[in-house]
């Protein structure tokens, strides 16, 4: 995300809000559905920036300057790539098999 001379900050809205929205959900970050619809940078948003910011040592503004920005793309560039489609995510499953008796059932 290139900032182009201005900061986001809360309140605003629009494509670069939705681009910083992306890359702080693929950093973890919970970025509220409504925000996220909406494009919009609310108070949830603005928590997500600070602690991201908290995390890389910066002051906690709540602001995305182009420091913030390019902290931001450099995370989100270190990730490993992510399948494509709506999973992303990988799941394991452990425990017994057991039938209706109560039985382990073999493997």
């Amino acid at each position: 995300m290139r900032l182009e001379d201005r900061n986001l900050s809360i309140e605003m809205n629009g494509e670069n809000v939705r681009l910083l929205h992306n890359e702080l959900r693929q950093l973890g970050f919970a970025i509220p559905d409504a925000e996220f619809r909406s494009q919009s940078f609310g108070e949830l948003t603005q928590r997500a920036v600070r602690e991201f910011q908290k995390q890389r040592d910066l002051p906690p503004t709540g602001v995305v300057d182009q420091h913030t920005a390019d902290l931001i793309n450099a995370a989100t560039a270190a990730l490993p790539p992510q399948p494509p489609g709506p999973i992303a995510a990988s799941f394991v499953v452990q425990g017994k098999v057991r039938g209706s008796n109560g039985n382990s059932v073999a493997s």
